[in-house]
């Protein structure tokens, strides 16, 4: 192909079945002399269309991309039959993104330039993601006086500037508004700011005194809170223009966002860290340091965002097993059709392939796509001459721990229910809670056990089960009279606590909070407390 390097690799594949795989592999040789050698539909091949809804990676539309996928008489582009159309559309998902777990990121599907097939990519959304979309993030403004005026200004912690003052640019929701001027209290307060609004507030200042020593005795007298008078100017400036700024105070670990460019404002002296994003856009990411009484330029010239693509080829002997792909391990699986299959044009990274036929284990690979080169994944299978498959849990039940046993062709195999943390370094773990909490649910396929891999536990995951509720109390709530068992995560993991008595007079009472979290208090009793209850 024009544009591309070609290279082969030949993978051994991994079959999917839990354990004694290398005695597996062994035995493969053996299926080759057996292996499909049909070539009746040689002169056929299958080919790919992409089209998408929103015209290309329009992060802040949701879209849906269309693959066709058509049987192509040898020698006749034109003599093709649709055989089956898939639809994605983007959606809002958690990610692992250049190695850090992402909530509410967007997955965005397009066709790539020149190719024939569906790609995708994660993007994190700066305003949070919304129905397959990232939020358009809104502004609105702040107008504050104060009685006396020309008192100093700072929102966010960001200096504005001084009394009468509209503050433009300011993104929607709380913002916390700080007023001072010498000799004079502090005022602060929070204020909500509303799109295309301007949100008013009025600061009555009210005369500060201290108390100095005077020969062992107090004295009030008028004093001033102290006020930061070293400043330096900051011009933000960007090609394309109307992107937004992120500035972090290094020494305070503060990020907030004056707005959009350009921008120009007056900065505490010190040094910051200056993100300016734009959609469809690589991030611009600096270090200055602001100096007092003086102007500090930056221009971020915004590089386009490319997905740079390579060719992914997938054969399996034998052929016609149905193809399979994701980008990561936890990533949805999505069909590619029967082998052999070609993507013309995938995004470079990591993958995993794996393919299944009737009679034969499920084998899987992981690959790794360049730019501008061709993978080719040849994948030979194992033939299944003996199966038998039993699971404890009945099948699929991720509220029940259970264990799929099985014999495959001689060798006795398991794939047994695990919790799975993603925060974790090897995954598994006896519990865990929260949106990193996974399930490996193991169960008979064929006559094989298998896994479902990294199902979500909303309510957290136990001994290789779901829970079907986050917490339980024995005793309803906080009822101290009754000794009562709290069953929950706490911090220490999983496990269930009784009330108890630390001493005569209090008693330890666990709950379940409204979130359905666990929680504790000291209460004092009335009377004594015996036995982890009070007593009336």
């Amino acid at each position: 192909m024009s544009g591309y390097k070609d290279y082969e690799s030949e993978y051994a594949a991994d079959y999917f079945i839990p354990y004694n795989t290398s005695l597996l592999k062994a035995e493969l040789q053996k299926s080759d002399a057996n292996a499909d050698s049909n070539t009746s539909d040689s002169n056929r091949s299958t080919a790919y269309e992409c089209s998408e809804s929103d015209g290309g990676q329009d992060y802040y539309a949701k879209g849906t991309t269309t693959t066709s996928k058509y049987d192509v008489n040898a020698g006749s582009d034109s003599n093709r039959a649709l055989v089956d159309t898939t639809q994605v559309n983007d959606a809002c998902v958690d990610a692992i993104i250049d190695g850090k777990f992402v909530e509410d990121a967007l997955r965005e599907y397009f066709c790539p330039s020149n190719t024939s097939f569906t790609s995708s990519v994660h993007y994190v959304c700066s305003s949070g993601c919304d129905d397959g979309a990232c939020k358009k993030q809104e502004y609105g403004k702040i107008k504050v006086t104060s009685s006396p005026s020309k008192a100093d200004v700072y929102v966010d912690e960001r200096y504005a500037g001084m009394t009468p003052l509209t503050v433009k640019d300011q993104t929607t929701g709380t913002h916390k508004v700080l007023v001072k001027k010498k000799g004079y209290k502090d005022y602060s307060k929070s204020v909500v700011v509303k799109a295309n609004r301007t949100t008013p507030m009025h600061a009555k200042l009210t005369k500060a005194t201290t108390t100095k020593k005077t020969k062992g005795k107090s004295a009030k007298t008028t004093g001033a809170a102290t006020v930061p008078t070293a400043f330096g100017k900051l011009q933000i400036t960007s090609d394309p223009s109307g992107a937004t700024v992120w500035l972090t105070n290094v020494g305070l670990n503060v990020t907030n966002s004056p707005g959009k460019t350009p921008l120009e404002m007056e900065v505490d002296v010190g040094t910051y860290k200056i993100a300016v994003e734009l959609g469809g856009y690589i991030s611009y990411i600096k270090t200055i340091k602001i100096s007092a009484n003086k102007t500090t330029k930056v221009h971020a010239k915004l590089k386009k965002e490319t997905v740079t693509t390579g060719k992914l080829k997938i054969t399996s002997t034998p052929s016609k097993a149905d193809a399979y792909i994701r980008s990561s391990g936890i990533g949805e699986w999505e069909s590619l059709g029967k082998t052999p299959v070609t993507i013309k044009s995938l995004a470079t990274g990591s993958y995993e392939v794996s393919v299944k036929k009737k009679g034969y284990l499920e084998a899987r690979q992981k690959v790794s796509v360049s730019a501008n080169k061709t993978t080719s994944v040849k994948i030979k299978m194992l033939k299944v001459t003996e199966a038998t498959c039993t699971d404890s849990d009945g099948g699929k039940d991720y509220y029940v721990q259970g264990v799929a046993k099985g014999i495959v062709n001689g060798l006795e195999t398991f794939a047994d229910d695990t919790c799975l943390d993603i925060t974790k370094k090897d995954y598994l773990v006896d519990s865990c809670s929260g949106s990193n909490c996974y399930l490996n649910e193991g169960y008979c396929e064929d006559s094989t056990p298998v896994y479902e891999s990294w199902v979500p536990c909303a309510n957290g995951c136990n001994d290789g089960a779901c829970l079907k509720e986050a917490c339980t109390d024995t005793d309803g709530g906080i009822e101290t009279t009754i000794k009562g068992t709290v069953t929950g995560t706490f911090d220490d993991g999983y496990r269930s606590q009784d009330d108890y008595c630390p001493d005569k007079s209090n008693v330890m009472e666990f709950y379940c909070t409204s979130e359905g979290k666990t929680g504790g208090d000291l209460v004092a009793c009335a009377g004594s407390c015996e036995d982890g209850a009070c007593v009336k």
